[in-house]
């Protein structure tokens, strides 16, 4: 007798003890039979770094556009993450953009104003908040996108605070709407509970109460609580879809683990203590106090403050960006690694008494772009982490990359100030609908918000206009 093929709805949940439950990575099993070689799902994200590429009074104007042009192109220090990872027939560097100063697609001021210009493609009018919607945004109410997956988007944060005195609501997230922003996640902890346990009804549902007294007082792992369900599909899945799940359960694990001792990290305990006892999701780090002002405003900064372990947030942010894709939990996705005009310390990172934004403006006589182009490393590098984990996620008879669109998007742009729209640049990867990988491609004065054209329209959400801005960039898909 033979078995019945077995065919699962791409939303298909793993359920077991304490209604603890699993989503399920995008498997072949789940096309239907006639379709089996149907392409996979295109997913779109945004992710940001606030820092320009160069600093005040440099005669060089960046340590991050290549000198080459096409495949094969020079790694300078800014980019020497994605060659370390050995991505760069992966990662292409589209260069010679920028946002114009002024106009109908240009921003008024700087900072969170060329953000908000760039983010729209729509002028910020004289204030600092956006007045237009971010592509994010149209990409998730877009067909093919809305109401495919369980989240329509998810929009995550690294930095924890803005680390200085005075609001930093309009340079603390990458997504709005004409009506206003839209919130973006800063917790690790909460994020992995809202996406992965599943545990964010509302706070007055005994049900929810008691399953999350059940997760806390069991301290047991999600996969654990849903053992025997997933034995039992195991059994049932062919070669292909077998390894792919077993790596998607390892991935939870691993994240469980990162969670597990996020709220220990820079106490002095050992990277992995206590992984050998079920891992329960810990604490964040506690948020840092703001920078302080000295005589002339100028910041004072300590090796501890306006730093919450970025670090860890960032590697936890990742992962859980990841898995989501991986999980088809949702194909929208942002992650802010940095705020607009950026006031997180790099003590812990780089060893200078210095945030993100007094390093652009050291000044001439000292290695300004240097030490930006160090910076902007430190966003590479993990940013570069979130490609590698989608190359190495088989998807299809590809990877979880083939269907991305992914960009890293810069402040601004460099050439003798750091307060500049112009010599922008920015770093894509991914081969949804045929884009490019591994090239430098080098336009002419091109708006940034086009490269958010061209990746809408390689996910399949076709437009020329966005925003005040028009034009495509075909030369970035094949």
């Amino acid at each position: 007798m033979f078995k019945s093929k077995l065919v699962l709805d791409r939303r298909t949940w793993l359920r077991g003890a304490g209604g603890a439950a699993v989503a399920l990575p995008w498997l072949e099993m789940m096309s239907p039979r006639s379709v089996q070689a149907a392409p996979a799902p295109r997913r779109f994200v945004v992710c940001f770094m606030g820092t320009s590429l160069g600093g005040d009074g440099d005669p060089i104007p960046n340590m991050f556009v290549p000198d080459q042009t096409g495949p094969g192109y020079d790694v300078k220090l800014a980019l020497k993450p994605i060659s370390v990872a050995n991505l760069t027939g992966q990662v292409s560097v589209i260069s010679g953009l920028r946002v114009p100063s002024g106009g109908a697609g240009g921003y008024s001021g700087f900072h969170a104003g060329a953000m908000a210009t760039m983010l729209t493609g729509t002028s910020n009018g004289g204030g600092s908040a956006a007045q237009g919607t971010t592509s994010d945004e149209l990409v998730a109410d877009a067909p093919g996108f809305k109401g495919a997956t369980k989240f329509r988007s998810l929009r995550l944060r690294v930095q924890a605070s803005g680390y200085a005195a005075g609001p930093s609501s309009v340079r603390d997230s990458l997504s709005y709407r004409e009506s206003g922003k839209i919130g973006m996640q800063s917790s690790p902890k909460d994020a992995y509970e809202s996406l992965f346990f599943d545990l964010k009804p509302p706070a007055t549902d005994p049900g929810a109460v008691a399953l999350r007294d059940y997760q806390m007082r069991t301290r047991r792992s999600v996969l654990d609580l849903v053992r025997g369900n997933t034995e039992t599909l195991i059994r049932r899945l062919g070669r292909y879809d077998a390894v792919r799940f077993e790596r998607h359960r390892d991935e939870i694990r691993d994240l469980e683990r990162r969670l597990g001792t996020v709220g220990t990290v820079g106490t002095g305990s050992a990277a992995g203590a206590g992984c050998g006892a079920p891992p329960s999701p810990g604490s964040d780090p506690p948020v840092a106090g703001n920078i302080g002002k000295g005589a002339g405003a100028k910041p004072i900064i300590t090796e501890t403050n306006a730093w919450s372990d970025e670090e860890r947030r960032a590697l936890v942010m990742t992962d859980i960006l990841h898995m989501s894709l991986a999980c088809d939990l949702t194909r929208v996705g942002t992650l802010m690694y940095t705020m607009a005009q950026c006031f997180l310390n790099m003590y812990p990172v780089l060893g200078y008494k210095s945030d993100v934004h007094q390093i652009s403006h050291f000044g001439a006589g000292s290695p300004t772009t240097q030490k930006v182009s160090e910076v902007i490393g430190w966003h590479v590098k993990h940013w570069a982490r979130l490609i590698k984990k989608l190359s190495e996620t088989p998807e299809g008879g590809g990877t979880l990359l083939d269907s991305c669109a992914v960009v890293l998007l810069p402040e601004g742009g460099g050439g003798g100030t750091s307060h500049t729209g112009e010599n922008m640049a920015c770093l894509v990867a991914g081969r949804a609908g045929g884009l490019k990988a591994g090239q430098h491609l080098a336009f002419a004065k091109k708006h940034i918000s086009q490269v958010l054209i061209a990746l809408m329209n390689a996910v399949g959400v076709p437009t020329t206009n966005f925003g005040s801005v028009s034009g495509d960039l075909p030369e970035m898909r094949a």
